[in-house]
């Protein structure tokens, strides 16, 4: 059930009505739970058992853990700092064997969907079990696995609340706008949330159906206009070179974030219309000064897990904090190497097995270590640069240097998994560097790709239009707060506007195969 599709459509609004019209909060989240499960069934009856028994793997992991943890509970407060930690660590080393029971059999499940695939077996039948050279998949897997890692991880370090209501921690993992694209949460943060459910509010009910909107805006115009000229280009790349696939890796890096962030506008805009604040994914990426802020900006709760589960973990191990002050006073250079280039190896190969499989991901996740170790060896050579050569920081020109050299970093990344092969990535470039094909520009071949003249200068208007509202929410603008204070008559010729402009230019109807979110199947 695409959330794009009418079917889901139909199924939202059923949904919408009977939970504003239930007036208990047992009954709203009974009807969040039963629209959860019939979401998750519409994907196949099977995968929705797999769901249903990771869930119950972590449930039943944190609650083992949480009865060990019971007699450190009761003397803790009498005890001192250091006999306290000495207290916890002896409890931690009992209910090691739970975790990593938990974790192996949540890994394992995630690891055999990803193998498969990489093996090329097929997807198995979603109404009924496949054996054999077969794997079932279910929707959102990296997402809800990834998630019930970090909670039961969060019990297990004694910072999360375990949850007794097993209905009420299934209503919060299979969540039906977060489960198959995210973002990333944790979960005793949604249960606080369920816990609190709140009425109809026409002002929420609005704010959250206008980022909806603009969600589609993103995915039906902008994103789906790219996917034509990209697809065209890529399904032959042969028969093109230079500007013109330049322009293709442009375009994939603008589609990427236009599907996944228009996704993650519709799901939490139908969230926040239920009364429930999903984690903001995006960040206006595209002002991003270096590599490290664009991806503290691009698909946040992905780096925010890697920092909390991966990252900080390592950097606290006691004997790895020793070993790095060790060598820190040796060498800087050395210091960042070993305190920051482990961690992060770790942490974008994760990343990079996360995206998906084979030695381009493999590479991908290598190239971004490199950018981000070096980038703060060499912090303070290109401090020195910038004043021999009296160049000035804080200018406007100087910012926008900095953003057009971070974004060309991330399309050079993007290539790296252009087709999701090492032999993709060499013919791209290989391609790419063959000859300019400048007159592209001029002669009015560019609109042979798919899309044309009209279309295309449309998609790129709307795209303007997306980094006009990007600029101003980087300055502290929001429209929608701004529309919101605006007369009735002039919001909703706003809202129709909008609305009309998805129905007229969008790409979509009969005939049309329009692409899935590109993270719905991660």
């Amino acid at each position: 059930m695409s959330y794009l599709s009418l079917k889901f459509a139909v199924f939202l609004a059923v949904l919408l009505c009977l939970y504003y019209l239930a007036p208990k909060l047992w009954m709203k989240q009974g009807i969040l739970l039963a629209g959860n499960i019939v979401f998750c069934w519409s994907a196949g009856r099977s995968a929705l058992i797999i769901v249903m028994g990771t869930t119950l793997v972590a449930y039943g992991a944190a609650r083992l853990i949480e009865r060990k943890y019971a007699g450190y509970e009761k003397v803790k407060a009498e005890l001192p700092l250091k006999k306290r930690i000495e207290l916890f660590n002896a409890y931690k080393k009992r209910c090691r064997i739970y975790l990593y029971a938990a974790v192996l059999l949540m890994v394992g499940i995630f690891t055999y969907v990803k193998i498969g695939r990489y093996l090329g077996w097929k997807v198995s039948g979603f109404h009924g079990f496949s054996f054999g050279k077969s794997v079932i998949v279910p929707i959102g897997i990296s997402y809800y696995t990834f998630m019930l890692i970090g909670y039961v991880l969060d019990v297990y370090w004694d910072r999360g609340k375990v949850q007794h209501n097993y209905l009420k921690f299934l209503l919060c993992v299979t969540y039906f706008p977060h489960i198959v694209s995210g973002p990333f949460g944790r979960l005793d943060k949604l249960a606080e949330q369920f816990d609190q459910l709140p009425r109809f509010e026409y002002r929420r009910f609005c704010f959250g159906m206008q980022l909806a909107l603009w969600g589609l805006f993103k995915k039906l115009i902008i994103a789906e206009g790219l996917h034509i000229y990209i697809s065209t280009v890529t399904a032959s790349i042969m028969d093109y070179a230079g500007l013109e696939i330049a322009i293709a890796l442009i375009f994939s890096v603008i589609y990427s974030f236009t599907d996944f962030s228009g996704c993650m506008d519709i799901v939490r805009g139908i969230s926040q219309a239920v009364g429930v604040e999903l984690d903001e994914n995006f960040r206006q990426p595209f002002f991003s000064k270096n590599i490290s802020e664009f991806w503290r900006r691009w698909h946040i709760t992905l780096g925010t897990w890697m920092r909390d589960y991966i990252f900080i973990p390592i950097t606290r191990d006691r004997r790895f904090r020793r070993k790095g002050q060790a060598i820190a006073q040796k060498s800087r250079v050395a210091g960042i190497l070993f305190n920051v280039g482990i961690p992060s190896v770790l942490a974008w190969l994760f990343s990079g097995a996360w995206h998906g499989t084979g030695i381009s991901f493999f590479l991908w996740g290598v190239y971004y270590t490199v950018l981000l170790v070096f980038s703060q060896i060499l912090e303070p050579v290109f401090d020195t640069l910038c004043v021999r050569l009296h160049i000035d920081k804080a200018s406007r020109s100087f910012s926008a240097w900095q953003s057009i050299r971070t974004v060309g970093l991330f399309c050079i990344g993007s290539s790296l998994t252009f087709d999701g092969s090492v032999s993709g990535f060499v013919t791209l470039w290989k391609q790419l560097l063959s000859e300019a094909r400048l007159w592209v520009l001029f002669d009015g071949s560019l609109f042979n790709y798919g899309l044309s003249r009209q279309k295309f200068l449309m998609v790129l208007v709307c795209f303007a239009v997306l980094m006009l509202v990007e600029t101003l929410k980087e300055r502290g603008v929001y429209l929608r707060k701004t529309i919101a204070a605006k007369p009735v008559i002039l919001r909703w010729c706003i809202y129709y506007a909008l609305i009309f402009a998805i129905i007229i230019f969008g790409f979509y109807g009969p005939g049309y195969d329009a692409a899935d979110f590109i993270y719905a199947g991660f």
